[in-house]
């Protein structure tokens, strides 16, 4: 009982400091009567705190006239996302002290709500005013902070633009905007974050020791002095439309690709963002998941960019990412598309052949290859975003008909001509392709010909995590559908780099069959970080055991060697299981 009660005065004491509350060191032994009453005001103390501070914070939307006409063909789209995420910021961050404030219009909000009595609700700790932008002329998502107490925002306006697409299809990309433009107002911005942003040798930095510890370990480079810091008026990538305010604070793309806050929004909202919240001391958010981008890159590359950075000694594919290396280049005809760290999307290469002369980094200069009866040399080779310094990266594949990057949850990037048998949706994830083929059939017994239509790496396919596993799904015609409800079945991954064969005939009369074959990525990477699963646990990975269609095989229908291979199968299966599991 003893060891309990200290273990939580522990515990207690840990999570007082960490709040902001700081103890003296203890000068002589406190007797047991001292421990118990200290320990029940430590409690006490501890209760008031939360209850009193630690509240869930309570958000108060307002739609003005100007915001409801702005968005009048996408007005019930753009409210349930905007709800929708302001409901999301609202159950992860709490306000760290309570605070009723005097409503200021500093912005001038009433003239844009148009009701000069208007008054906030009695329980608001943050108003957000919704409105359409002041610059027409600018796609414009982004938020000020209008009015702060003892230094924190209470009231902000939200601007947005009526060309920004609010469509449902869309929703995973518009919530992201959404967000990202709420924290612009909470804390990424110079009016909040000003006294914390220093200029180092390369770059200007968050310099809070928190942060510092956070990048310095996710990158395994200790001379980094914090999370970098855009500059002012970056560059847009092409593809993107959309700015930010000039009040905006960014983290740098080049070194923070993956969290929310860089600029364009990266697909997390990682603990890189919630700790720099968190560090301001105005709200207390949830932690984010670690990031993942950069975690291979070399230290050089995180200091200085890519001008400081070697390339010679990666030989593998992928083994320098998010840069890509001469093996990756060249093998780009067959491998167009990889996944992001998080599996939402498609990734690329960025690159292209420039003029001598140009002041940018050239990283593969003197390498050269023969391929295909040419000559592929490397000599002016290099990005072509000027957001990444002309960097040679992994970047975002842009669909420029859906007006769209291609995120695997936008079902308006669903392919007519689905080769690769590929599914857009929300419940949709990233995943790499081994193999895929082209079998066509003679007749019900021969295949007339086989080809190899590998030249993608990458597409996205439905997911779904149940029973302790990742389960995945190909596209399937309705053709099949009606004849082969198999067809929908899912099917396991069983372990991170384990194999799913899918296979579809897609031409009834003289069938053609579409046979792909993917990687599976870690259960944990998509179903354990994945807000639609809470509390999910994977199981343990089962190795060497592949998933695939039970089609009898193209062309022959249930043969007898394919009902042997079957029965193989099953026993090998059986004994991997058995070896495992008992």
């Amino acid at each position: 009982m003893q060891t309990s009660l200290k273990t939580a005065d522990i515990q207690t004491k840990k999570a007082m400091t960490s709040a902001g509350m700081n103890f003296p060191a203890s000068r002589k032994r406190a007797s047991p009567n001292m421990f118990s009453r200290n320990y029940i005001l430590t409690l006490w103390y501890y209760y008031c705190f939360c209850i009193h501070c630690l509240h869930s914070l309570k958000i108060e939307l307002v739609y003005t006239p100007g915001f409801k006409s702005e968005m009048a063909n996408d007005l019930q789209d753009a409210q349930a996302i905007i709800n929708n995420t302001t409901k999301f910021l609202s159950r992860i961050t709490s306000a760290t002290h309570s605070l009723h404030f005097k409503f200021r219009d500093e912005c001038r909000l009433k003239e844009h709500i148009m009701n000069d009595s208007f008054t906030p609700r009695q329980d608001t700790e943050l108003l957000v005013v919704l409105t359409k932008p002041e610059e027409q002329h600018r796609l414009i998502i982004g938020a000020d902070v209008c009015q702060t107490v003892s230094g924190r925002p209470v009231v902000i306006r939200m601007e947005v633009a009526r060309s920004f697409r609010f469509k449902a299809t869309s929703k995973v990309e518009s919530m992201n905007w959404i967000l990202h433009a709420y924290l612009h107002g909470l804390a990424f911005n110079h009016k909040l974050m000003s006294k914390l942003i220093e200029t180092g040798e390369h770059y200007k930095y968050f310099s809070d020791a928190n942060i510092k510890r956070i990048v310095q370990e996710h990158s395994n480079c200790p001379m980094l002095e914090g999370a970098r810091i855009q500059q002012k008026n970056p560059p847009r990538p092409s593809g993107e439309r959309v700015d930010c305010l000039s009040s905006a604070v960014h983290w740098e793309k080049l070194a923070h690709w993956d969290d929310i806050m860089s600029y364009p929004p990266g697909p997390a909202l990682t603990i890189l963002t919630t700790e720099a919240v968190n560090s301001l001391g105005h709200f207390r958010m949830k932690s984010g998941p670690p990031m993942r981008w950069g975690e291979n890159a070399p230290c050089s590359f995180l200091q200085a960019g890519c001008q400081a950075t070697v390339l010679t000694a990666a030989k593998k594919q992928r083994e320098s990412y998010p840069l890509y290396n001469w093996n990756d280049y060249l093998a780009k005809g067959n491998r167009k598309y990889i996944c992001d760290e998080w599996n939402t999307r498609l990734m690329t290469l960025d690159w292209k052949n420039w003029p001598q002369g140009m002041n940018i980094p050239l990283l593969f200069r003197g390498r050269k290859e023969k391929m295909g009866g040419k000559t592929v040399s490397g000599e002016t080779l290099a990005g072509t975003e000027e957001l990444f310094k002309f960097c040679p990266l992994w970047k975002d594949v842009y669909n420029g008909k859906a007006g769209s990057f291609h995120y695997c949850a936008n079902p308006e990037l669903q392919p007519k001509d689905n080769k690769f048998l590929e599914v857009y949706g929300l419940n949709s994830i990233c995943m790499e392709q081994e193999t895929a083929e082209l079998i066509k059939c003679e007749d019900e017994s021969h295949i007339a010909k086989r080809d190899n239509i590998a030249d993608m790496g990458a597409g996205c396919y439905e997911h779904v995590c149940e029973d302790g596993r990742l389960k995945v799904r190909a596209y399937s015609p309705s053709t099949v559908d009606a004849s082969s409800k198999f067809m929908q079945q899912w099917k396991v991954c069983w372990a991170k780099g384990s194999k799913v064969t899918f296979e579809r005939a897609t031409n009834p009369g003289k069938p053609e069959f579409h046979r792909i074959t993917l990687i599976c990525p870690s259960c944990k990477s998509i179903c354990e970080s994945s807000p639609l699963y809470k509390n999910f646990t994977c199981l343990k990975d089962v190795r060497f055991v592949q998933s695939r269609d039970k089609t009898g095989g193209p062309c022959s229908g249930c043969s007898r060697g394919r009902f042997l291979s079957d029965l193989l199968f099953l026993h090998v299966f059986y004994s991997i299981f058995c070896f495992t599991f008992h």
